[in-house]
Protein backbone atom coordinates (compact mmCIF):
# COMPACT_ATOMS: atom_id res chain seq x y z
CA UNK A 1 0.00 0.00 0.00
CA UNK A 2 1.49 3.30 -1.13
CA UNK A 3 1.33 6.26 1.86
CA UNK A 4 -1.26 8.43 1.33
CA UNK A 5 -1.59 12.54 1.95
CA UNK A 6 -5.72 12.67 2.94
CA UNK A 7 -6.00 16.43 1.47
CA UNK A 8 -8.08 18.02 3.70
CA UNK A 9 -6.62 21.48 3.47
CA UNK A 10 -9.20 23.28 1.15
CA UNK A 11 -12.26 22.51 3.73
CA UNK A 12 -13.74 25.73 4.93
CA UNK A 13 -14.92 24.55 7.75
CA UNK A 14 -15.18 20.64 9.80
CA UNK A 15 -18.95 20.06 8.28
CA UNK A 16 -20.18 17.46 6.04
CA UNK A 17 -17.05 16.34 3.47
CA UNK A 18 -14.68 16.28 7.21
CA UNK A 19 -16.56 13.87 8.61
CA UNK A 20 -17.10 11.78 5.25
CA UNK A 21 -13.91 12.00 4.41
CA UNK A 22 -13.01 10.89 8.36
CA UNK A 23 -15.26 7.75 7.90
CA UNK A 24 -13.67 6.96 3.93
CA UNK A 25 -10.19 7.05 5.34
CA UNK A 26 -11.62 4.67 8.50
CA UNK A 27 -13.00 2.26 6.31
CA UNK A 28 -10.07 2.14 4.07
CA UNK A 29 -7.60 1.25 7.16
CA UNK A 30 -4.31 2.52 5.37
CA UNK A 31 -1.24 1.40 7.15
CA UNK A 32 0.18 4.84 6.21
CA UNK A 33 -1.50 8.12 5.74
CA UNK A 34 -1.28 11.98 7.04
CA UNK A 35 -4.11 13.92 6.99
CA UNK A 36 -3.19 17.58 5.74
CA UNK A 37 -5.60 20.48 7.33
CA UNK A 38 -5.43 24.30 7.29
CA UNK A 39 -3.84 25.35 10.38
CA UNK A 40 -7.13 27.63 11.09
CA UNK A 41 -8.10 24.26 12.52
CA UNK A 42 -5.45 24.08 14.61
CA UNK A 43 -7.43 24.70 18.05
CA UNK A 44 -10.17 21.72 17.41
CA UNK A 45 -8.52 18.79 18.30
CA UNK A 46 -8.85 17.39 15.38
CA UNK A 47 -6.71 14.28 15.98
CA UNK A 48 -9.07 12.86 18.93
CA UNK A 49 -11.46 12.16 15.85
CA UNK A 50 -9.21 10.32 13.32
CA UNK A 51 -6.73 7.11 13.53
CA UNK A 52 -4.30 8.81 11.50
CA UNK A 53 -1.67 11.58 12.49
CA UNK A 54 -2.87 15.32 11.35
CA UNK A 55 -0.63 18.30 10.59
CA UNK A 56 -1.78 21.73 10.01
CA UNK A 57 0.09 24.08 7.83
CA UNK A 58 -0.79 27.32 6.36
CA UNK A 59 0.11 28.30 2.37
CA UNK A 60 3.57 28.30 2.27
CA UNK A 61 3.21 24.38 4.21
CA UNK A 62 0.63 23.20 1.78
CA UNK A 63 3.04 24.56 -1.18
CA UNK A 64 5.90 22.29 0.39
CA UNK A 65 3.84 19.29 1.00
CA UNK A 66 2.33 19.58 -2.99
CA UNK A 67 6.30 20.08 -3.98
CA UNK A 68 7.14 16.77 -2.05
CA UNK A 69 3.84 14.95 -3.80
CA UNK A 70 5.22 16.13 -7.33
CA UNK A 71 8.48 14.59 -6.79
CA UNK A 72 7.62 11.35 -5.15
CA UNK A 73 4.90 8.16 -5.69
CA UNK A 74 2.87 9.67 -2.71
CA UNK A 75 -1.08 9.09 -3.39
CA UNK A 76 -3.39 12.01 -2.72
CA UNK A 77 -7.11 11.35 -1.30
CA UNK A 78 -9.32 14.20 -1.50
CA UNK A 79 -12.54 14.22 0.35
CA UNK A 80 -13.64 17.71 -1.88
CA UNK A 81 -12.99 18.44 -5.15
CA UNK A 82 -10.34 19.84 -5.23
CA UNK A 83 -7.85 18.70 -7.98
CA UNK A 84 -3.69 19.36 -8.03
CA UNK A 85 -2.48 20.18 -11.14
CA UNK A 86 -0.11 17.59 -12.37
CA UNK A 87 -0.69 15.00 -9.47
CA UNK A 88 -1.48 11.87 -11.40
CA UNK A 89 -1.99 9.81 -8.43
CA UNK A 90 -5.16 11.24 -6.94
CA UNK A 91 -8.38 10.68 -5.76
CA UNK A 92 -10.88 13.36 -5.93
CA UNK A 93 -14.69 13.59 -4.79
CA UNK A 94 -17.65 15.63 -6.43
CA UNK A 95 -20.62 16.26 -3.90
CA UNK A 96 -22.17 18.61 -5.38
CA UNK A 97 -22.08 21.25 -8.45
CA UNK A 98 -23.34 23.94 -7.26
CA UNK A 99 -19.78 25.90 -6.13
CA UNK A 100 -19.49 25.77 -10.39
CA UNK A 101 -22.31 26.58 -11.31
CA UNK A 102 -23.17 30.20 -9.62
CA UNK A 103 -23.77 32.68 -11.43
CA UNK A 104 -20.38 34.59 -10.13
CA UNK A 105 -18.57 31.30 -9.93
CA UNK A 106 -18.89 29.64 -13.56
CA UNK A 107 -15.18 30.15 -13.36
CA UNK A 108 -15.01 27.49 -10.88
CA UNK A 109 -15.68 25.05 -13.18
CA UNK A 110 -13.62 25.76 -15.97
CA UNK A 111 -10.38 25.77 -13.88
CA UNK A 112 -11.55 22.30 -12.05
CA UNK A 113 -12.12 21.12 -15.62
CA UNK A 114 -8.17 22.42 -16.25
CA UNK A 115 -6.89 20.95 -13.28
CA UNK A 116 -8.52 17.31 -14.34
CA UNK A 117 -6.80 17.66 -17.79
CA UNK A 118 -3.22 18.17 -16.34
CA UNK A 119 -3.64 15.48 -13.65
CA UNK A 120 -6.38 12.74 -14.58
CA UNK A 121 -7.60 11.67 -11.24
CA UNK A 122 -9.96 8.84 -10.24
CA UNK A 123 -13.29 10.69 -9.31
CA UNK A 124 -15.67 9.77 -6.23
CA UNK A 125 -19.65 11.10 -6.65
CA UNK A 126 -21.35 11.05 -3.79
CA UNK A 127 -25.23 11.09 -5.49
CA UNK A 128 -26.37 9.55 -8.57
CA UNK A 129 -28.83 12.41 -9.83
CA UNK A 130 -26.18 15.74 -9.47
CA UNK A 131 -22.88 14.54 -8.97
CA UNK A 132 -22.31 11.85 -11.10
CA UNK A 133 -22.99 13.81 -14.27
CA UNK A 134 -21.17 16.56 -13.27
CA UNK A 135 -17.84 14.09 -13.01
CA UNK A 136 -17.88 12.76 -16.27
CA UNK A 137 -17.88 16.22 -17.42
CA UNK A 138 -14.02 16.03 -15.95
CA UNK A 139 -11.16 14.50 -17.24
CA UNK A 140 -10.43 11.51 -15.01
CA UNK A 141 -9.01 7.60 -15.20
CA UNK A 142 -12.64 6.80 -13.67
CA UNK A 143 -15.44 7.37 -11.45
CA UNK A 144 -16.40 5.77 -8.42
CA UNK A 145 -19.55 6.14 -6.96
CA UNK A 146 -18.91 6.58 -2.95
CA UNK A 147 -22.11 7.80 -1.22
CA UNK A 148 -22.21 8.47 2.66
CA UNK A 149 -22.51 5.95 5.01
CA UNK A 150 -24.80 7.06 8.04
CA UNK A 151 -25.44 4.70 10.86
CA UNK A 152 -29.18 3.93 11.76
CA UNK A 153 -30.27 3.90 15.33
CA UNK A 154 -32.42 1.43 16.53
CA UNK A 155 -34.36 3.76 19.34
CA UNK A 156 -35.21 7.04 18.08
CA UNK A 157 -35.09 9.84 20.41
CA UNK A 158 -38.44 11.55 21.27
CA UNK A 159 -37.95 14.70 23.01
CA UNK A 160 -40.23 17.74 23.11
CA UNK A 161 -39.40 21.09 23.17
CA UNK A 162 -40.78 24.02 25.32
CA UNK A 163 -41.62 25.55 22.36
CA UNK A 164 -41.96 23.66 18.57
CA UNK A 165 -38.95 24.60 17.12
CA UNK A 166 -37.67 23.94 13.28
CA UNK A 167 -34.03 22.67 12.78
CA UNK A 168 -32.09 23.99 10.06
CA UNK A 169 -28.68 23.09 9.24
CA UNK A 170 -25.39 25.04 7.88
CA UNK A 171 -23.93 27.90 7.97
CA UNK A 172 -21.25 27.68 4.80
CA UNK A 173 -22.99 29.86 2.15
CA UNK A 174 -26.21 31.11 0.68
CA UNK A 175 -27.29 28.07 -1.24
CA UNK A 176 -28.79 27.11 2.09
CA UNK A 177 -31.24 29.87 0.49
CA UNK A 178 -32.39 31.23 4.27
CA UNK A 179 -33.15 34.75 3.28
CA UNK A 180 -36.20 33.16 1.57
CA UNK A 181 -37.49 30.75 3.93
CA UNK A 182 -37.29 33.56 6.67
CA UNK A 183 -39.17 35.78 4.09
CA UNK A 184 -42.12 33.35 3.37
CA UNK A 185 -42.05 32.52 7.29
CA UNK A 186 -42.80 36.17 8.19
CA UNK A 187 -45.41 35.93 5.50
CA UNK A 188 -47.15 33.34 7.41
CA UNK A 189 -49.03 35.41 10.82
CA UNK A 190 -49.96 32.64 12.14
CA UNK A 191 -46.89 30.62 13.20
CA UNK A 192 -45.15 30.33 16.62
CA UNK A 193 -41.95 28.46 16.30
CA UNK A 194 -38.54 29.56 16.31
CA UNK A 195 -36.14 28.77 14.31
CA UNK A 196 -32.29 26.93 15.64
CA UNK A 197 -29.50 26.84 13.05
CA UNK A 198 -26.94 24.05 13.45
CA UNK A 199 -23.67 25.24 12.59
CA UNK A 200 -20.55 28.31 13.15
CA UNK A 201 -20.79 31.40 13.11
CA UNK A 202 -19.44 33.80 10.71
CA UNK A 203 -20.77 36.98 8.54
CA UNK A 204 -23.55 35.54 6.51
CA UNK A 205 -25.40 33.70 8.83
CA UNK A 206 -25.03 36.86 11.16
CA UNK A 207 -26.08 39.03 8.70
CA UNK A 208 -29.04 36.63 8.25
CA UNK A 209 -29.96 36.55 11.74
CA UNK A 210 -29.64 39.89 12.27
CA UNK A 211 -31.75 40.94 8.99
CA UNK A 212 -35.04 39.03 10.87
CA UNK A 213 -35.45 40.11 14.05
CA UNK A 214 -39.44 39.78 14.60
CA UNK A 215 -38.35 36.12 14.23
CA UNK A 216 -36.81 33.80 16.79
CA UNK A 217 -33.40 32.22 15.16
CA UNK A 218 -30.92 30.88 17.18
CA UNK A 219 -27.60 29.61 16.28
CA UNK A 220 -26.49 26.97 17.45
CA UNK A 221 -22.45 26.13 17.28
CA UNK A 222 -21.52 22.84 16.23
CA UNK A 223 -18.20 23.21 17.58
CA UNK A 224 -20.08 22.43 21.24
CA UNK A 225 -23.19 20.95 20.48
CA UNK A 226 -22.77 17.29 18.96
CA UNK A 227 -25.24 17.02 16.08
CA UNK A 228 -27.46 14.13 18.05
CA UNK A 229 -28.00 16.32 21.26
CA UNK A 230 -28.90 19.46 19.09
CA UNK A 231 -31.50 16.55 16.87
CA UNK A 232 -32.66 15.44 20.00
CA UNK A 233 -34.22 18.70 21.48
CA UNK A 234 -36.19 20.30 18.31
CA UNK A 235 -39.52 19.27 17.15
CA UNK A 236 -39.11 18.59 13.15
CA UNK A 237 -36.07 19.96 10.52
CA UNK A 238 -36.23 21.41 6.86
CA UNK A 239 -34.29 22.48 4.30
CA UNK A 240 -34.81 24.82 1.06
CA UNK A 241 -31.01 24.29 0.26
CA UNK A 242 -30.50 23.71 -3.51
CA UNK A 243 -27.35 22.15 -4.71
CA UNK A 244 -26.78 19.55 -1.71
CA UNK A 245 -24.89 16.76 -2.72
CA UNK A 246 -26.27 14.67 0.81
CA UNK A 247 -27.23 16.54 3.47
CA UNK A 248 -26.41 13.96 6.64
CA UNK A 249 -28.06 16.09 9.65
CA UNK A 250 -31.38 15.13 7.55
CA UNK A 251 -30.55 11.62 7.62
CA UNK A 252 -29.78 11.59 10.59
CA UNK A 253 -32.89 12.91 11.94
CA UNK A 254 -35.00 10.61 10.10
CA UNK A 255 -32.97 7.83 11.57
CA UNK A 256 -33.67 9.79 15.09
CA UNK A 257 -37.16 10.01 14.61
CA UNK A 258 -37.69 13.19 13.69
CA UNK A 259 -40.01 14.83 10.90
CA UNK A 260 -38.48 16.35 8.10
CA UNK A 261 -39.69 19.07 5.48
CA UNK A 262 -37.94 19.69 2.19
CA UNK A 263 -38.54 21.22 -1.23
CA UNK A 264 -38.34 19.15 -4.10
CA UNK A 265 -35.25 18.37 -5.37
CA UNK A 266 -33.24 15.70 -7.51
CA UNK A 267 -30.76 14.71 -4.59
CA UNK A 268 -33.30 14.74 -2.14
CA UNK A 269 -35.71 12.74 -4.01
CA UNK A 270 -33.23 10.27 -4.39
CA UNK A 271 -32.43 9.59 -1.07
CA UNK A 272 -35.31 11.00 1.14
CA UNK A 273 -37.92 10.13 -1.16
CA UNK A 274 -40.01 7.84 1.64
CA UNK A 275 -39.01 9.51 4.54
CA UNK A 276 -39.59 13.16 4.04
CA UNK A 277 -42.73 15.94 3.18
CA UNK A 278 -41.68 17.83 -0.25
CA UNK A 279 -43.38 20.68 -1.43
CA UNK A 280 -43.25 22.74 -4.45
CA UNK A 281 -42.89 25.60 -2.68
CA UNK A 282 -41.73 27.31 0.32
CA UNK A 283 -44.59 28.61 1.49
CA UNK A 284 -46.31 25.47 1.09
CA UNK A 285 -43.63 24.24 3.03
CA UNK A 286 -44.01 26.53 6.11
CA UNK A 287 -47.73 26.27 5.88
CA UNK A 288 -47.32 22.06 6.26
CA UNK A 289 -44.80 22.47 9.18
CA UNK A 290 -47.52 24.48 10.66
CA UNK A 291 -50.20 22.10 10.11
CA UNK A 292 -47.54 19.86 12.00
CA UNK A 293 -46.67 22.53 14.47
CA UNK A 294 -50.67 22.04 16.11
CA UNK A 295 -49.58 18.11 16.27
CA UNK A 296 -45.73 18.09 17.79
CA UNK A 297 -46.31 15.34 19.34
CA UNK A 298 -47.21 12.89 16.32
CA UNK A 299 -44.97 10.25 16.55
CA UNK A 300 -42.83 9.65 13.71
CA UNK A 301 -39.97 6.39 13.22
CA UNK A 302 -37.20 5.73 10.89
CA UNK A 303 -39.59 3.54 7.76
CA UNK A 304 -38.44 0.13 7.40
CA UNK A 305 -37.92 1.47 3.55
CA UNK A 306 -35.72 3.84 4.78
CA UNK A 307 -33.56 1.34 6.03
CA UNK A 308 -33.15 -0.75 3.33
CA UNK A 309 -32.57 2.55 1.29
CA UNK A 310 -29.90 2.84 3.42
CA UNK A 311 -28.59 -0.79 3.72
CA UNK A 312 -28.23 -0.77 0.04
CA UNK A 313 -26.33 2.86 0.22
CA UNK A 314 -23.81 1.64 3.26
CA UNK A 315 -23.39 -1.66 0.78
CA UNK A 316 -22.42 0.53 -1.81
CA UNK A 317 -20.07 2.63 0.80
CA UNK A 318 -18.06 -0.34 2.03
CA UNK A 319 -18.26 -2.13 -1.73
CA UNK A 320 -16.71 1.73 -3.35
CA UNK A 321 -14.00 1.51 -0.57
CA UNK A 322 -12.77 -1.67 -1.58
CA UNK A 323 -11.99 -0.24 -4.72
CA UNK A 324 -11.19 2.77 -3.76
CA UNK A 325 -8.16 0.88 -1.53
CA UNK A 326 -7.80 -1.02 -4.89
CA UNK A 327 -7.03 2.70 -6.56
CA UNK A 328 -4.75 3.62 -3.67
CA UNK A 329 -2.25 0.68 -3.78
CA UNK A 330 -1.30 0.68 -7.70
CA UNK A 331 2.23 1.72 -8.36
Amino acid sequence: MNKVIANFFFLKSLNGMFYYGLETLSSLNLKSAIIVLHYRFRNQKVETLSQYPVIYVGLFGFIFIYLKILFSKLYVYTPTSHCLPLVTRQVITVHDSYPFYSCHLRWKFHLLKYLSFFSWPYICYVNNSNAKPFSELLFNKGTLYLPNRISLIEQPVIQTPYKFTIALFGTDSCKKNYELFFKNAINHKDINFSFSIYGTSNKYIEDIISSFPSLEIKLINSSHVSLSDFIANISCAASVASGEGFCRPIAQCVCMGKKVFLLNDDVFYEFYSQSATFSDSISDLIKKINDFSKRPTESFYCPSNFSYVYKSINDNFYKSTSNLIEILSKR
